[in-house]
């Protein structure tokens, strides 16, 4: 699990315009999103090497939208198209991926959030 700093979705539609002689309209297109988050990387933390390693691979990941206090969301299977990390020095590195929705999403309600990176005083984890 990554606990993102900042997090970024865009849903996007594409027109199709429909004319016939009795009258015009505009139709949903293609339907897209894409979502953007970033992080700081801490030592021990597997997460972002592993979508690195999708990402070179050509492998969909499974990514959770979630608020933590509904502990409310959505999962999809993205694709990565993008994976960007600073040259920091340290024992944080600030991380950024861009992904776009490779078909539908699937509302989830967690009971707890999954043990994930480990914590880091530097961005106000406990």
């Amino acid at each position: 699990m990554i606990c993102t700093l900042n997090n970024n979705t865009s849903i996007e539609a594409d027109d199709v315009e429909l004319e016939t002689k009795d009258k015009n309209e505009t139709a949903y297109g293609k339907v897209s999103q894409t979502v953007s988050f970033g992080g700081i990387m801490t030592e021990g933390d597997e997460a972002f090497k592993a979508l690195k390693v999708a990402l070179r691979q050509k492998k969909y990941v499974s990514l959770v939208e979630f608020d933590r206090r509904t502990m409310e969301g959505e999962q999809g299977v993205y694709k990565l198209n993008s994976f960007e990390k600073d040259s920091g020095v340290g024992d944080n590195v600030a991380l950024s991926i861009e992904a776009t929705l490779s078909g539908e999403v699937t509302a989830v309600t967690l009971t707890e959030i999954p043990d994930g990176a480990p914590p880091n005083e530097a961005d106000g984890t406990p």
